[in-house]
């Protein structure tokens, strides 16, 4: 904790404020202050300070500043095999959507120190369940807030229960998008990643094919073969503006692969597969 930010003298209470600082400021409050949260606000970035206080002799800790009167939230899931720009696309959804929160998933394996599976191996099975459910809880806790949350991460529909519990339970709507590009394409893309990120084309080309037949999940598949980041973020906002990866709270996979299936018997408009 900076001692510029709260100096720790008795009789000098630290009050709680709120500030509005315009988007040329925003770097240097950062700077100075890079564990402060930032929220937009308008056309200005909103600091929120809190911190503990003297008073008295005694410490006192203030009361939490609540965001101004926000919105309903929501999550957006963002999966695919690696290599298929997930973690990329994510940022640039949060960047540029009001109240955007990205939940980058891969931090929360790497949180465990000792004893950690690689999530990728049958083994795993457990720790995965108990890393997605303090994931869940994280992404759910934001939309509670009101923030739009991208959450991205392996997430296949054997592992969509939880969210979809948590969604029904806080009435906070979801949305699934898958990004695939061709199978070349994400083994090349891996293959080029640096730093810890999985490489190996053995696990990538396995998990790729988990995704390779979603049944009433294709709707929610975005092909990104050929396209840039950017460009796949733009597509999955359009998408998001028409609705078409949200997720209904109590559907199970066999009813989404019954409803897709009735809507093609109907000849009924459904969101489809970008290419």
């Amino acid at each position: 904790m900076s001692r510029a930010l709260f100096p720790r003298r008795p009789g000098h209470g630290i009050s709680v404020s709120t500030r509005v600082l315009s988007p040329a400021r925003v770097h240097s409050a950062a700077a100075h202050a890079p564990d402060l949260p930032i929220v937009r606000a308008g056309a200005g970035i909103r600091v929120r300070r809190s911190g503990p206080s003297w008073q008295g002799g005694g410490m006192h800790h203030p009361s939490t500043v609540e965001p101004d009167s926000p919105g309903p939230g929501r999550v957006i899931v963002v999966t695919g095999p690696p290599g298929a720009g997930k973690s990329t696309v994510a940022a640039l959804l949060a960047e540029r959507l009001s109240l955007g929160v990205h939940l980058h998933s891969d931090d929360f394996w790497h949180f465990i120190k000792r004893g950690r599976i690689a999530p990728y191996l049958p083994e795993a099975h457990r720790q995965n369940q108990v890393v997605l459910r303090v994931l869940v809880s994280a992404a759910f806790g934001y939309a509670d807030g009101g923030y739009q949350v991208v959450f991205d991460g392996v997430v296949g529909p054997w592992f969509l229960g939880l969210f979809r519990d948590a969604a029904g339970e806080r009435a906070v709507p979801l949305s699934y998008v898958v990004l695939r590009p061709d199978q070349r394409t994400t083994l090349e893309r891996a293959a080029g990643r640096t730093g810890d990120a999985l490489t190996d084309p053995e696990p990538v080309r396995s998990m790729y094919c988990q995704f390779g037949d979603l049944g009433g999940y294709e709707a929610h598949v975005l092909d990104s073969t050929g396209l840039t980041a950017e460009a796949t973020a733009g597509r999955v906002l359009d998408g998001l503006a028409r609705g078409a990866y949200l997720l209904a709270p109590g559907d199970t996979a066999a009813e989404v692969e019954a409803d897709a299936d009735a809507d093609v018997e109907a000849d009924v408009h459904r969101p489809v597969r970008d290419s």
